[in-house]
């Protein structure tokens, strides 16, 4: 079923990726304007 198989590697792949560069956004690692409007 191609139902439960995207469902399933979909959130996990994608979940990981963008709350770990939206979320925490490393200032010591590289302080940017555009992630750290203030």
């Amino acid at each position: 079923l191609p139902a439960h198989r995207p469902l399933h590697a979909r959130p996990e792949r994608r979940k990981p990726q963008p709350p770990c560069q939206g979320l925490l956004p490393p200032p010591h690692r590289g302080p940017r304007p555009q992630e750290d409007p203030g």
